[in-house]
């Protein structure tokens, strides 16, 4: 029955003149003809106008069937009178030289890629009758400098303008309520947007790429801002983020190396990975107390940062989330419970962080929290702290103080690895300097069982000769156990006991002497250390052999300075003398 009328249709306009091809009217006017919808017709005119005409809806059209001026380069303006009540999809798709359109009142929708790739389109009037703008409706007009958005309309559909380059400003009225994703994604020449009060979603892409945008007002009732929403909008200088959202999704501002400071809302709880990647020119960045999680690469590579605070309320920060933020010299660390930091993929890799406060309410020092921080200088520990991860403060060789309060029972393994002067006097157990003991005090290189100083349990030095000091009365177990640096040790006469493998397998060491003031000397003490001069009355196996009083010369232990009984060899050689 359809197809009946439209024959019936164009024998009208046969019988009145008209043909489907090309004719000359009598002004000398070429005509081209056509139906676009149940009522419609359209005429194009030798100018290059193309006028649509009747009552209704326009037909979609799709790859599958071409409007007929898909991709015609002849169409320079476009009229659609009064009665049309929409535009289909792909209408005029690929209407390059296409300047101008003029569209009634009365219309309701501009259909799905309408105006797509019209790249010689300078302006477009939309009018107040028009509720939605379809995906990707004009899309590549790269010429277009103005577009007019009405308070009727209620929906920007996806990819809507994107790629507008020639747009310098969009104002979006308080009738939209969403914004599609890639609506305005590339129109680098935008400079500034107004979004409307109605808007509670900012769909993913939908303003990434605009290299031009300084200035963006997100209203109060937006909730959802979308993956990639503002990606590489690098010219963006402020930005503020209304309480109403709850939900900023990755890369959501990564890029926008313009933008020097956020302040996220109390209404977000999780700062999403590579959510600022690479904002290069934040300078100050404040996260609220709502915030539990802090995602992968969040913050990576904002080299303008100097200072951070992190607050109590968070629980666990992702790897590389701060990292390469070469500027960031100050952190404040306020988690109370934050969960441990991956040493491969540290948060705060990169970082040159020299100053370190720990807030009052921590309880939980993370493992690996200040790994291989060489910068730091200063850190101070809060008496609410009564743990210490592993490796937490490892090779922070720059720190030239630490103070760990009493309140603190629990140290992991290296958790001040080379760090010296410590001052301890809790309980806590385990091998925070990679040695045995934890109870201690650092002085200097050295590493003692107290304040008294008289016990020497470790040695975290790198100098190839030693004194040790005259107020050590022993040396404990492997205190300097693989130094195979040393070349040289003063063992002074207030020494009496050398613990077990004390020196063992020092093979830099060219000379020893032991004061006879020492009369015991543990198992294993000297393994493979060579002249080693004692007359002694200590008993026990230091060279690794049964005897102990000796004297070493070479690879050969004598039973005294006469060497006239070899009790020992303790070289490699495969021929001796």
């Amino acid at each position: 029955m359809k197809q009946a009328k439209r024959m019936m249709f164009l024998l009208l306009l046969m019988f009145s003149g008209l043909i489907f091809s090309t004719i000359r009217a009598e002004a000398a006017e070429t005509f081209k003809v056509g139906i676009c919808g149940e009522k419609l017709t359209w005429v194009l005119t030798d100018d290059g106008t193309l006028t649509i005409s009747g009552t209704g809806e326009m037909e979609n059209y799709s790859y599958r069937n071409y409007s007929p001026w898909r991709n015609s380069d002849l169409i320079q303006n476009v009229v659609i009178e009064e009665g049309v009540t929409s535009i289909g999809d792909e209408a005029f798709l690929g209407c390059w030289n296409l300047t101008t359109i003029e569209l009634p009142d009365g219309l309701t929708s501009i259909g799905n890629y309408a105006f797509k790739d019209c790249a010689g389109l300078i302006s477009v009037t939309i009018p107040n009758s028009v509720t939605s703008i379809g995906n990707g409706a004009f899309s590549n007009c790269t010429g277009l400098t103005s577009v007019s958005i009405p308070n009727s309309v209620t929906s920007i559909g996806e990819s809507a303008f994107d790629g507008c380059s020639g747009l310098t400003s969009v104002s979006i009225p308080d009738s939209v309520t969403s914004i599609g994703s890639y609506a305005f994604r590339g129109c680098s020449g935008l400079t500034s947007v107004t979004i409307g009060n109605s808007v509670t979603t900012i769909e993913g892409s939908a303003f990434s790429d605009c290299s031009s945008l300084t200035s963006i007002t997100i209203p109060n009732s937006v909730t959802s801002i979308g993956n990639h929403a503002f990606r590489d909008c690098e010219s963006l200088k402020s930005l503020t983020i209304p309480n109403s959202v709850t939900s900023i999704g990755i890369y959501a501002f990564s890029g926008c190396s313009g933008l020097t400071s956020v302040t996220i809302p109390n209404s977000v709880t999780s700062i999403v990975d590579n959510v600022f990647y690479e904002c290069t020119g934040l300078t100050s960045i404040i996260i609220p107390n709502s915030v539990t999680s802090i995602g992968y690469s969040a913050f990576n590579g904002c080299s303008g940062l100097t200072s951070l605070t992190i607050p109590n309320s968070v629980t666990s920060i992702g790897n590389y989330a701060f990292y390469y933020c070469t500027g960031l010299t100050t952190l404040n660390f306020n988690a109370i419970n934050c969960s441990d930091f991956n040493s491969s993929y540290h948060p705060f890799g990169n970082c040159p962080i020299s100053t370190i406060v720990i807030g009052d309410s921590v309880q939980r020092i993370p493992a690996y929290f200040a790994y291989n921080k060489t910068s730091l200088t200063s850190i101070t520990i809060p008496n609410s702290v009564t743990s210490i991860g592993s490796s937490a403060f490892y090779n922070c060789s720059g720190l030239t103080s630490v103070t760990i309060p009493n309140s603190v029972t629990s140290i992991g393994n290296r958790a001040f690895y080379l760090v010296k002067n410590i001052v301890y006097s809790g309980t806590a157990t385990g091998s925070p300097w990679g040695a045995l003991n934890v109870n201690g005090y650092t002085d200097g290189d050295f590493v003692y069982a107290d304040n008294t100083k008289t016990t020497l349990t470790a040695y975290i030095g790198t100098s190839t000769n030693i004194t040790i000091p005259n107020t050590v009365t022993s040396i404990g177990s492997s205190a300097f156990e693989n130094c195979s640096g040393l070349t040289s040790v003063n063992i002074p006469n207030s020494i009496t006991t050398i613990g077990y493998a004390a020196f063992a397998n020092c093979t830099g060491l060219t000379s020893v002497t032991i004061p006879n003031s020492v009369t015991t000397i543990g198992g294993y003490a000297f393994y493979l250390v060579k002249n080693i001069i004692y007359s002694g009355m200590a008993t026990g196996s230091p060279w690794g052999a049964l005897a102990v009083n000796g004297y070493v010369e070479g690879d050969f232990i004598y039973s005294d300075n006469t060497k006239m009984t070899l009790i020992k060899y303790i070289g490699t050689s495969t021929y001796v003398t």
